[in-house]
């Protein structure tokens, strides 16, 4: 059995003020399949903030939240399976699973970015990944 390292998950908090999109960084480059991703926000989100994670380089969005939750919840998020080029087929498979695939890096890091429509005051958001590595 293989213990899966600590260095294998990556955080990241972000101040988000009204009106402006602030950015944070994860604290490594990362190499495998997205497990999982915790947001959390200091204050209650009732209109209009938005944690986007993208990958740091290739800008790939990863996961977005609205509005994300005080309490703090942990999300499994997954990518849609196309099947061709340039078409835009859903990919069929014979279970109801088979519509999504694990979301991978490849030397990235993630990226946080925050933006909050309303006038109150800032929201502190926090964000943990933590990936199983291809190895």
């Amino acid at each position: 059995m293989t213990i899966m390292p600590f260095d294998r998950e990556t955080s990241a908090t972000v101040s988000a003020t009204s009106g402006s999109v602030n950015t944070a960084y994860g604290n490594g480059y990362m190499t495998g399949f997205v497990d999982n991703v915790y947001v959390a926000i200091s204050s209650a989100a009732t209109t209009s903030c938005i944690v986007k994670i993208t990958s740091s380089s290739t800008s790939n969005v990863i996961f977005t939240v609205v509005n994300p939750s005080t309490l703090g919840v942990y999300y499994i998020p997954r990518a849609t399976v196309y099947v061709g080029g340039t078409t835009a087929l859903t990919a069929v498979h014979p279970t109801s699973q088979g519509h999504s695939a694990p979301i991978s890096m490849f030397k990235e890091r993630m990226k946080v970015s925050v933006v909050s429509t309303t006038a109150t005051a800032a929201k502190v958001a926090t964000v943990r990944m933590r990936i199983n590595p291809l190895y």
